[in-house]
């Protein structure tokens, strides 16, 4: 799952993200952003109209792995875009295992800002 974490990224920067998630996540998938909720479908027709990202950057990741078919990855990206200069987040990606490999279920993003903890 770690990998097709990679992947995604890669095919950010070769202007190939909606086929990643045409090819990577399930059907009901989604896309949790500082905006909103995006559905798969609407993640394929958005990032076909992006030119590429430009630059990223990935934290370690953080691994939970959920009755063995299950995997939430946690980790930090910095990236730069055209449409979104200098983005910082945390990400949280859900993997499920399926078939033959695993499958994108859903990726939340949060934005990195001061927070007293």
């Amino acid at each position: 799952a770690w990998e097709l974490e990679r992947e995604f990224w890669k095919e950010s920067g070769a202007g190939n993200a909606g086929a990643f998630y045409q090819r990577h996540m399930i059907s009901d998938g989604y896309v949790v952003i500082p905006s909103g909720v995006v559905s798969r479908d609407e993640l394929i027709s958005k990032w076909n109209q992006h030119r590429p990202v430009r630059s990223y950057e990935l934290g370690e990741p953080r691994f939970t792995l959920v009755d063995g078919s299950n995997v939430v990855i946690t980790y930090h990206v910095t990236m730069d875009s055209e449409w979104l200069p200098d983005y910082s987040a945390w990400m949280t990606a859900f993997y499920t295992w399926e078939g033959a490999g695993w499958a994108l279920a859903v990726r939340a993003h949060t934005p990195g800002a001061a927070f007293p903890f």
